[in-house]
């Protein structure tokens, strides 16, 4: 959670250093969307939603994802629910600020895209598939940032999938 901290201290003097407001990484300037606020955490709630149910699905039905999970559970296996709560939170929120906030406006959607999946490249060819789905999110959230003008969907969305499918990955360690 650190490193998450030191990339956000980073940025945010980085704005300051050439002038800019740290608070223009949380939305588009003069963006057309006036979505309300309402609707912006519907969208974040239900893309998360569908995407959790969607691993979910996925772990129960294919032998690759249950191994992917076996791999991942243990790292989960003795974090509290506040200790998994402060990791979803720094990590969707720094990730979103940096790959939407700043890359996706500095450089557009398909490069953020596929920095963001890049940096979740596998440790081993089992964890392929982790890569394919945050290459595919990072397009989600890259379009969802660039429909409704800011990152309050993007964030209840990011926060939400890595809170639920962390919970469900320590569930799965403690049941083996």
């Amino acid at each position: 959670m650190l490193i998450y901290l030191l990339l956000l201290i980073v940025l945010i003097a980085y704005y300051l250093f050439i002038g800019l407001s740290p608070w223009l990484l949380l939305y588009i300037p003069n963006h057309a969307n006036e979505s309300s606020v309402e609707i912006k955490v519907l969208l974040g709630i239900s893309v998360a939603f569908v995407f959790v149910l969607f691993t979910s699905f996925v772990s129960k039905k294919f032998a690759w994802a249950q191994r992917l999970n076996a791999e991942f559970a243990p790292i989960f296996r003795h974090k509290s629910t506040t200790e998994i709560t402060l990791l979803a939170l720094s990590s969707s929120l720094v990730e979103e600020v940096i790959f939407r906030g700043w890359l996706q406006q500095e450089y557009g959607i398909l490069i953020s895209a596929v920095i963001f999946g890049s940096l979740h490249i596998p440790l081993k060819k089992s964890h392929i598939p982790w890569t394919i789905s945050a290459l595919f999110m990072g397009f989600v959230f890259a379009l969802m940032f660039q429909y409704t003008g800011d990152l309050i969907a993007v964030f209840i969305a990011h926060f939400s999938i890595n809170y639920f499918n962390i919970h469900a990955l320590k569930k799965q360690s403690m049941s083996s």
